[in-house]
């Protein structure tokens, strides 16, 4: 099979696309046909070589986290899976990645692909909504409350206005108007006119009630 591949860090002159072995599964996992990945800003850091002081990878090393496909394998301890399956989800960074034409993955990590999606939409969600679900999830935004989402026309903050809107009416985003109408599209939250200095304000002035103390 393809790969697109590094055998050492560095800058995007080391990414090869080549020939590897195609990755066999073990008893948790399946083997997807990959039809679309997509590139996150984890994805150069570990090209670059960031986190090699807490995750070693082997060379060579196949890039890539998000993917889209089909199942191809299925590991026997694995249940709601079958081959044919069009799924989504994200290999975690400990593995081999998802930029080849077959990734492993564990049944974990993977859901089956919306019908309303195609591939290439499906493989841009994975690490980008995971990490807006999370952020809402971790502040603890409930119904009724209002949340402020930063960078709403980004891959990460379009998805947590729709999380958001699920949750609260209520949630507003800067705009300067550049990316504000894109945003906008996604619910019918609110873009707001906004400052750094309006924003400090605010932030001196929390709303009755509100936990202001770190990890809240």
């Amino acid at each position: 099979m393809k790969a697109v591949r590094i055998h050492g860090y560095g800058g995007p002159e080391v990414i090869s696309y080549e020939d590897a072995a195609r990755p066999t599964i073990t008893a948790d996992e399946v083997l997807v046909a990959v039809h679309a990945t997509s590139i996150n800003p984890v994805d150069l850091a570990t090209r670059a070589g960031h986190f090699q002081n807490k995750i070693p990878v082997t060379f060579p090393w196949t890039l890539g986290l998000d993917l889209s496909g089909v199942v191809t394998e299925v590991g026997p301890n694995v249940t709601g899976f079958a081959i044919g399956d069009a799924v989504f989800g994200y290999s975690n960074m400990m593995r081999q990645g998802a930029d080849a034409e077959y990734a492993v993955i564990s049944a974990s990590e993977i859901a089956h692909k919306p019908q309303s999606l195609d591939f290439v939409a499906a493989a841009a969600i994975p690490v980008t909504g995971l990490t807006a679900w999370q952020a809402l999830a971790i502040g603890g935004l409930q119904a009724g409350q209002t949340v402020l989402i930063h960078g709403a026309g980004g891959g990460v903050g379009s998805l947590a206005v729709q999380f958001a809107w699920s949750v609260t009416s209520m949630s507003y985003w800067p705009s300067s108007g550049v990316r504000s109408s894109s945003a906008r599209g996604e619910s019918s939250s609110q873009a707001a006119s906004w400052s750094p200095r309006r924003q400090r304000s605010i932030q001196r002035q929390p709303r009755p009630g509100a936990c202001v103390e770190p990890g809240c």
